[in-house]
């Protein structure tokens, strides 16, 4: 890869961590344990090589703003889905098509979540 200068070869970057800001940090990271199966480590929480931080402050709120959490089938995803609903959250149904399947739903502080599936492009 060469970087937008033309000179050096750069690492392909792969985003590590979101660090988003809560009314109640704890709560919040509690949550994503519980509910999504994160697993604590310190500050953060861990799951897939993902990794999320809560600080204290008020929710990013913006109808365009979401986080991604990708899955490896369409039948995966329909799991996440019954499960989510199971906890009485409210889920959206699916959408998307053959290449692509959706749906999203909101974390206790509003975040907005999406679950999709979608291939690994060549």
């Amino acid at each position: 890869m060469t970087s937008a200068a033309g000179k050096t070869k750069l690492e392909t970057l792969s985003l590590s961590h979101l660090h988003l800001p809560a009314r109640d940090p704890e709560t919040l990271k509690k949550w994503y344990c519980e509910t999504l199966g994160f697993k604590p480590n310190g500050f953060t929480i861990w799951s897939g090589g993902t990794v999320l931080a809560f600080g204290p402050g008020d929710p990013i709120k913006n109808e365009q703003l979401h986080f991604g959490f990708r899955v490896s089938s369409v039948e995966v995803l329909k799991q996440w889905q019954a499960t989510l609903r199971a906890t009485g959250m409210e889920i959206e149904d699916l959408h998307g098509d053959g290449t692509y399947q959706s749906f999203y739903c909101s974390d206790p502080e509003g975040n907005d979540l999406e679950f999709f599936w979608e291939e690994v492009p060549a």
